[in-house]
């Protein structure tokens, strides 16, 4: 299949960011069994058992987020997402291969360059960490965290609704790229339409022949297409060898990236011909049309995500709620993505911040030079979609299953929460920096898709890993209680018997977890 020049770029950027989240979650786990006093070979045994099966469930969710890109049916997305998802599915494995082998050769070793600072802080495991601290003040509050955090969450995907989509040409690309440098002169010395002509194409209904002067229906069809509102020039028909269909080339007066080049197709289509049945292509059409399907099937594809991301969390957790809880925090980190991307790419506060040079059209302006407004793909919402999900997902994944293991132990929801909160939020918050840098570092790169999604990522990540997982999950978490765990009987009889935390301790299963609300016989770990 043909490869998009970009799917090599996000495939790294994706296979980075999660393969550094994994490994890290790994390496944390096992770091504080050997403190523990536990042997390496068993450390190593109980890190690939429980915090293992973790970064499986995580690492297959983003995979299933990717992989639903396939029913949008637009063969660019099916390719990202199927090459993005091969570089998790490759993250996954390494992780829970080589990951743990490496540990196991290295032995105690693991520690012998670590900093004295780090060492200090790798030993606060525990109530005294500052996490658990922040954990149980929210436990203390819930109500007034979750209040504030909705606001603040909703201030920052407030701009999202100023987004503007179109398609972006290569007069947004850098300075030094062969396309911007092709882009140019042909503005300059044949107008700004030159770069996106039309391809006017009609069917008729008799066979004419390719004569001068040419047949009274392509007469007709050239000249009402010339005095189209919009069209700067129209080339002399061409008749095809059979003489049932005529092309006319036509030259709008827009940017292929303006809104109104789009507005010129669609009055070139609504032309009636008698005899003659009219279409249109090109690169504006065809990205008009790709952009409309996208649209049409998103629904389809944001259902399908969310329902099967919720139904491995289902299988994981066995817990309804806490699966749904999951699918929406996931979906409000997005909200304060697209806010970021509107702000930014088209408020055009800040494109020039992320490395974008103005349009031709644009540079005569003191004020554009710093200040422009960039068009977003229409299909970049839908695949930041699929990415930050699947993304999201596993940062709740971690939080989950060390608040499911504190519950298991000590049944206490509020205090579970707090100790959950405290075991992963260094982890996740060390991951996330990680994740946000390397998001951050793509923004330099000349691409302009490219720089899209660099920042799109890096905001998402951010506040997911310190509004949603720090504030707004424990908090909605202490105001379910013991509703969080709770499963319907019938449910609970059909749903199959799996454990996300493994069985790590020597010679048994994990230890039994309290009854959830409502639940039967089969819900115990």
């Amino acid at each position: 299949m043909d490869v998009p020049s970009t799917a090599s770029i996000l495939a790294t950027m994706i296979g980075l960011g999660v393969g550094i989240d994994y490994a890290l979650f790994l390496l944390s786990r096992h770091r504080t069994l050997l403190a523990e006093g536990v042997p390496v070979q068993e450390a190593v045994r109980r890190t690939a058992a429980s915090s293992g099966g973790a970064v499986l469930f995580a690492g297959g969710t983003v995979v299933i987020a990717l992989s639903a890109l396939m029913f949008i049916g637009f063969p660019l997305l099916r390719t990202l997402g199927w090459i993005t998802g091969v570089s998790v599915v490759c993250a996954v494995l390494t992780s829970i291969t080589l990951v743990p082998a490496l540990l196991g050769l290295l032995g105690r070793r693991i520690d012998a360059l670590r900093l004295p600072l780090a060492g200090r802080l790798a030993r606060r495991d525990g109530p005294a960490t500052g996490w658990a601290k922040l954990g149980a003040w929210v436990a203390r509050r819930p109500w007034r965290v979750l209040a504030v955090t909705v606001v603040v969450l909703v201030a920052l995907a407030a701009p999202a609704v100023t987004i503007k989509l179109g398609p972006l040409d290569n007069g947004y690309g850098d300075k030094g790229t062969p396309a911007r440098r092709a882009y140019e002169p042909i503005e300059a010395g044949f107008g700004p339409g030159a770069n996106g002509g039309l391809v006017v194409v009609a069917e008729l209904d008799r066979k004419i022949a390719g004569s001068t002067p040419p047949d009274p229906v392509v007469q007709v069809l050239r000249q009402r297409v010339e005095h189209t509102d919009g069209v700067a020039f129209v080339a002399p028909p061409e008749v095809n060898e059979n003489g049932r269909s005529v092309l006319i080339q036509a030259v709008p007066d827009y940017a292929p990236s303006d809104p109104r080049a789009l507005d010129v197709v669609k009055r070139v289509r609504a032309i009636e011909v008698p005899g003659a049945r009219v279409h249109v292509g090109g690169q504006v059409a065809g990205l008009g049309d790709a952009g409309d399907r996208i649209m049409g099937r998103t629904p389809l594809v944001v259902g399908i995500v969310v329902l099967l991301s919720a139904l491995l969390l289902l299988l994981a957790f066995r817990a309804p709620l806490v699966a749904i809880k999951a699918a929406v925090m996931n979906l409000v980190s997005l909200g304060a993505a697209f806010g970021a991307l509107a702000v930014v790419f088209s408020q055009g506060l800040g494109s020039r911040l992320v490395g974008m040079d103005p349009p031709p059209s644009a540079e005569g302006s003191h004020l554009a030079t710093l200040f422009f407004s960039v068009p977003i793909d229409t299909y970049v919402p839908l695949m930041l979609f699929a990415v930050l999900f699947g993304l999201s997902m596993d940062y709740e994944v971690f939080l989950l299953t060390s608040v499911r293991q504190a519950y298991a132990r000590s049944g206490d929801n509020r205090s579970a929460v707090a100790e959950g909160l405290g075991s992963t939020g260094r982890v996740i918050t060390s991951a996330a920096l990680i994740m946000v840098a390397v998001f951050t570092a793509f923004i330099a790169y000349p691409d302009p898709l490219v720089k899209v999604f660099g920042v799109g990522l890096a905001v998402a990540v951010a506040v997911d890993a310190t509004l949603i997982r720090g504030f707004l999950v424990p908090a909605t978490m202490v105001l379910l209680d013991r509703l969080n765990w709770w499963i319907p009987r019938r449910l609970d009889r059909i749903l199959p018997n799996l454990s996300i935390e493994g069985h790590e301790e020597d010679g048994g299963p994990a230890e039994a977890e309290p009854e959830p609300v409502g639940a039967g016989r089969h819900a115990r770990a």
